[in-house]
């Protein structure tokens, strides 16, 4: 786990840890509900650990730590990353699946580019638009829509 986002969810389970008990955390239930946001946000749900006790008088008690051995499997891991081919392992084995698709990336970029560039535009939304502004200075901004008479238009005779 980045130790940025270890971090944030350390600072979150400490305030939750101390407010456990008092006015906006008084049972189980809602610190079992704040705590599964904290997990879902900070992406921490496979190496977050909970146990919520209560002592005596009834107060929830929040009791959590961290798994270290997921923190070493995430480290062991990190940097890898997946190439999806069609080919078969018989037309081609992994390295010649990496020697295939290096430097290719700029071009695959480009192509996805190039599929979502012109969906972004949809030109019906925009003839929907033209359609839609009111006659006669609907454009304008400001007083010039309130008070006709004061738009912007050819001058007039002065005097």
């Amino acid at each position: 786990m980045p130790d940025k986002r270890l971090a944030k969810a350390r600072a979150e389970l400490d305030k939750l840890q101390r407010g456990a008990g008092g006015r906006y955390y008084n049972t189980p239930e809602k610190i079992a509900a704040r705590i599964g946001v904290i997990a879902k946000t900070r992406r921490a749900t496979g190496c977050l650990h909970t146990e919520i006790t209560t002592d005596d008088t009834g107060r929830p008690i929040l009791h959590r730590h961290f798994d270290q051995d997921v923190f070493q499997a995430e480290a062991a891991v990190d940097g890898w990353y997946a190439l999806l081919t069609t080919l078969t392992p018989e037309q081609a084995d992994a390295a010649e699946v990496l020697r295939r698709n290096m430097g290719r990336q700029g071009t695959v970029e480009r192509r996805y580019g190039d599929f979502k560039g012109p969906l972004a535009v949809n030109p019906r939304l925009r003839a929907r638009r033209q359609e839609s502004r009111p006659a006669g200075g609907g454009d304008l901004p400001g007083p010039a829509r309130v008070l006709p008479d004061r738009a912007p238009g050819p001058p007039g005779p002065r005097g």
